[in-house]
């Protein structure tokens, strides 16, 4: 009983600490985020995010830009911007979704590995 306790209070703090990588990790790559914008309309509602988009912004702050110019979110100008909560809550429980398949998937190898070495050493 006592280890299931253990078990499911070990679960639950790595599915927090999966979130808040998640979190990072998403944060990290709408910064690093660029698309090559258009002319015209198209220049209205830029979106950035990855894996979901989930930021739109307002380039046209920018004057006239060739067709096929690559932007950021980082820029310096401020433009209007709107924030998907929906998505963004998407994006980072789909990166802590992988991250903690990952660890999982670590954590059953190097049991695996363990309990074959230590059959080994038994005689």
């Amino acid at each position: 009983m006592r280890r299931r306790i253990v078990l499911g209070a070990a679960c639950a703090l790595s599915a927090v600490l999966a979130l808040a990588v998640g979190l990072i990790v998403v944060l990290v790559l709408l910064d690093l985020d660029t698309t090559t914008v258009g002319a015209g309309p198209a220049r209205t509602s830029v979106r950035f995010g990855a894996p979901i988009a989930w930021i739109t912004q307002d380039e046209t702050g920018y004057g006239r830009l060739p067709s096929g110019t690559r932007v950021g979110f980082a820029s310096p100008m401020e433009h209007p911007t709107t924030v998907s909560s929906p998505a963004l809550a998407a994006d980072v429980g789909i990166v802590a979704a992988v991250l903690a398949a990952g660890t999982v998937a670590t954590a059953l190898g190097l049991t695996r590995l363990t309990a074959r070495r230590r059959s080994r050493l038994v005689p």
